[in-house]
C-alpha cells in the first residue's frame, strides 16, 4: 500500500499489460549489453551479501534486506527508465517514416525538447536509435524554447549541423516549432520531416495549439507520447477537438518501468512514455466542414481500371 492515505497501490494502478510490455526493452538491453550488465550484477550481489551480513540495511534503513531478486528487480527498472526515450525515438523513426533504401537518412523533428533529451544527446544514447534502424543513418533535429535545449542549439544551429556519429546528423534550434517551420523549413533550408515527435507535451499550453495546426495541415506524421491514462486521455481530447486522424493510440511497448509518484502531487503516478499516439492530417476539410472520407478498395479499383483506359487510350 501506498504511504500516502487515499492514495491506490502501484500495483494496483498499472496493470499487468503495463509491466509486461517493458520487457521487450529489458531483453533488448540484457542482450546486447550482457557482459557490462554481468559486471554489474556479481557487484550487486557482492554489496548485497554484505549489506546483510553487517546489518547496514536494518541499522538504516529500518526494514529487512530486500534479497536479490528484489534488487535485480530494481536494477531492470532502471535500466528501462534510462532507455525508454532513446528506444522509444528510435522505434517510433522505424515504425513510421517511409521506407528507404539502404543508407538513405530518415528525418526526425523532436519538439518540446528540454533536459531529459538533451542529457540523452550527451550520453550518447542516440546510437539506441541508430540501432532501431541499422539500415538508415538519422537526421534528428530539435526544437525549443527551453533552457535545456539552448546549449545544443549554440553548438549546432540550422546552419551548423553537428556529426555526432557517422551515422547521425544533429540540428537544434532555440525557439518554437511553428517559427522555425516558417524560417526554415518554407525558405527551404532545411527538408521537410518524415516524422515530429514530442516526449509528453502539455497540448493545453498556448504554444502548442498553433504547432498542431500546423502539423495538421501539413500532413506531417506526428508522435506524441503520454506520461499516464489521464494525460493520455487529455491529449485525445485536444487532438479529437481539431479532428486529428490517427494512425496509433495506445499502451507504448517501450514503457519505463520505473513508475514514480509526483511529489508535490501524491496521487499523480506516473511512467515515463506510457503510452503513444501517432496522427497524420484530419478527418475533416477545414474549409468545407466536409468528412474527409477515405478511398475503399472498390473506388481504388476503379480508379486503376480509368488509369489503365487511359494509358491504352494514349498509345
Amino acid at each position: 500500500m501506498s504511504g500516502y492515505p487515499g492514495v491506490q497501490s502501484l500495483e494496483n494502478i498499472f496493470s499487468k499489460n503495463i509491466v509486461q510490455s517493458f520487457q521487450g526493452l529489458l531483453e533488448m538491453f540484457l542482450i546486447k549489453s550482457c557482459e557490462c550488465n554481468f559486471n554489474i550484477l556479481i557487484k550487486k550481489k557482492i554489496n548485497a551479501e554484505y549489506m546483510e551480513s553487517s546489518g547496514i540495511n536494518a541499522e538504516y534503513t529500518g526494514k529487512p534486506h530486500p534479497g536479490d531478486d528484489e534488487i535485480t528487480k530494481s536494477l531492470q527498472r532502471l535500466v528501462t527508465g534510462v532507455l525508454t526515450h532513446p528506444m522509444t525515438i528510435g522505434k517510433v523513426i522505424s515504425a513510421y517514416t517511409p521506407k528507404r533504401k539502404k543508407d538513405k537518412p530518415k528525418s526526425i523533428h523532436l519538439v518540446g525538447t528540454d533536459t531529459p533529451e538533451a542529457t540523452m544527446i550527451y550520453a550518447g544514447f542516440y546510437t539506441e536509435m541508430l540501432s532501431c534502424n541499422p539500415l538508415n543513418p538519422i537526421k534528428l533535429t530539435m526544437v525549443s524554447p527551453s533552457a535545456g535545449n539552448r546549449q545544443l542549439a549554440k553548438d549546432c544551429s540550422p546552419s551548423n549541423p553537428m556529426l555526432i556519429n557517422d551515422r547521425c546528423k544533429l540540428t537544434a534550434w532555440d525557439g518554437l516549432y511553428h517559427d522555425f517551420w516558417e524560417r526554415f523549413i518554407l525558405a527551404k533550408k532545411v527538408e521537410k520531416p518524415d516524422v515530429v515527435m514530442a516526449i509528453h507535451p502539455r497540448l493545453e499550453g498556448e504554444f502548442w495549439g498553433p504547432t498542431v495546426d500546423l502539423l495538421l495541415d501539413e500532413n506531417v506524421k506526428v508522435a506524441f507520447t503520454a506520461f499516464n491514462e489521464e494525460h493520455f486521455k487529455q491529449a485525445l481530447e485536444r487532438l479529437d477537438y481539431v479532428f486529428a486522424k490517427y494512425v496509433f493510440k495506445g499502451l507504448n511497448p517501450w514503457v519505463s518501468g520505473h513508475v514514480k509518484q509526483t511529489p508535490h502531487d501524491p496521487n499523480m503516478i506516473w511512467a515515463s512514455n506510457q503510452y503513444l499516439i501517432v496522427f497524420q492530417g484530419r478527418t475533416v476539410d477545414m474549409k468545407t466542414l466536409t468528412l474527409i472520407e477515405e478511398p475503399t478498395e472498390e473506388n481504388l479499383a476503379e480508379a486503376e481500371d480509368e488509369f489503365e483506359r487511359l494509358l491504352n487510350e494514349a498509345s
